[in-house]
């Protein structure tokens, strides 16, 4: 949590000033009051003092985040302390805890630690949606905490459609000064539609972004006649981008809901080729150049042999083409309680530091301190159902928008990586669309 200075606030006839570190905050002052207000400041200027209030240097409080799924394990939850109102920022990870995973009010099974702080179950263990979980921790000071229970909802419906719009987005940031500083930058915003269930259901999605983009490889560059041979590559990003929804079931579905945003960068993404070519130039080294002919002596004469001569010199070709983006993503059914306990989190991304912007101390977990009431646990351990829908939205937007479709990627593939003389497996095309108008759903599917 960022800490703010402690302000003295004034008032001369209706309009209030903030007096911080020499300077004068309002909002229109009449020039009369702040003719008055100057002089006031320039007689008490040689008989003020520094007021440095006293404040609690606070404790570390126990902080949780991760939590179960209904997939394939390992799950994992990450346990850290956060630091008092003077320490320096930091997180120190909470070690030597033993974690209990009930199911059901029984013992399921008890979770490793994996690295400091970081506990985990087999790679056995899944959830299972209907069954009731509560997470019981106990930490080496012998304080023992305990989630609310949590039942693993029994849906999770697939977005229907993905598609993008150019739009402007804020960027926020703290400087080295602790100010807060807002920025703006033009995006591709993603967007989804999805259908709704028989009941209120409750969302969270994180996507990874891979963006496929292409290059070329110069054979013999200098020769007579270098040959150049395409290059596809494919790198992957993870926005911090905080998506959550509610859909009504009384709502047949609901349309263009924030997903994620991506960004045109052809100076930055034009680089990332570089960072392949060390292993594109090995492999190449290994790739038959030629076949000569040597004469070997031998005791019995001299003999023509064929010698295989190795490494074909290469360079990067300037040229780059960027076809789109696929995305992973990951789709979590949650609780209410989660739901709500995401909300709070979205709202504090939302703050632009306004007196009447949300605190932290609002953030509402499922975890508690059963052992001594006052003590106090941060955070959410999180039961979720899990699903990942790919989809592919164009890099360049066509008609003002970005067509985008859901696809059809079965295999994984790893993260990052190139292949040459024909695109992989996975390799999506980009998306023509004729006329001004969206895509179908039936379109979108694949």
């Amino acid at each position: 949590m960022k800490a703010t200075e402690a302000k003295i606030s004034v008032s001369f006839l209706e309009q209030p000033v903030c007096i911080k570190a020499g300077r004068i905050q309002g909002n229109r002052l009449r020039l009369g009051i702040g003719i008055c207000l100057i002089a006031f400041l320039l007689v008490l200027q040689s008989c003020t003092e520094v007021f440095t209030p006293d404040l609690d240097q606070g404790s570390e409080i126990l902080y949780i985040e991760g939590g179960i799924t209904d997939g394939q394990g390992p799950h994992s939850i990450r346990l850290r302390y956060t630091s008092g109102y003077n320490d320096k920022p930091d997180f120190r990870a909470a070690s030597g805890a033993s974690v209990i995973l009930l199911e059901d009010g029984q013992e399921t099974c008890r979770l490793s630690e994996t690295t400091e702080g970081q506990y985990s179950t087999d790679s056995l263990f899944t959830a299972y949606p209907g069954k009731v979980y509560k997470l019981m921790i106990e930490t080496p000071d012998g304080n023992i905490f305990e989630s609310t229970p949590q039942t693993l909802p029994t849906f999770n419906q697939p977005v229907d459609s993905v598609y993008g719009y150019p739009e402007i987005r804020k960027i926020k940031y703290y400087n080295v000064y602790g100010e807060l500083i807002i920025l703006e930058e033009e995006v591709n915003q993603v967007y989804a539609d999805i259908s709704s269930t028989s009941e209120n259901s409750y969302y969270r999605f994180e996507c990874q972004l891979i963006l496929e983009h292409a290059s070329g490889i110069v054979v013999r560059p200098g020769s007579s006649d270098p040959e150049i041979i395409p290059l596809y590559l494919w790198d992957s990003f993870y926005p911090d981008d905080l998506s959550i929804i509610e859909v009504n079931a009384q709502r047949e579905s609901l349309h263009k809901f924030p997903l994620t945003h991506t960004k045109e960068d052809n100076e930055g993404y034009s680089r990332l080729k570089d960072n392949y070519f060390p292993a594109i130039e090995a492999e190449y080294d290994e790739r038959i150049a030629g076949i000569v002919q040597v004469e070997v002596e031998t005791d019995s004469g001299i003999y023509l042999m064929d010698s295989v001569i190795y490494g074909i010199p290469i360079e990067m070709n300037d040229a780059d083409y960027y076809f789109g983006w696929i995305l992973k993503i990951d789709q979590y059914s949650l609780t209410r309680e989660a739901y709500t306990f995401w909300t709070d989190i979205q709202k504090l991304e939302e703050t632009e530091g306004e007196i009447f912007d949300p605190i932290a101390t609002q953030l509402r977990g499922n975890m508690r301190c059963i052992s001594n009431d006052e003590i106090l646990m941060l955070g959410l351990f999180e039961v979720a159902s899990k699903i990942t829908t790919p989809a592919f939205v164009n890099y360049i937007p066509a008609n003002g928008y970005y067509p985008g479709r859901r696809v059809n990627i079965t295999h994984t593939f790893p993260d990052n990586g190139w292949n040459d003389t024909i695109p992989p497996d996975f390799w999506i095309e980009k998306i023509f669309t004729a006329g001004n108008g969206m895509k179908t759903d039936a379109e979108n599917w694949e």
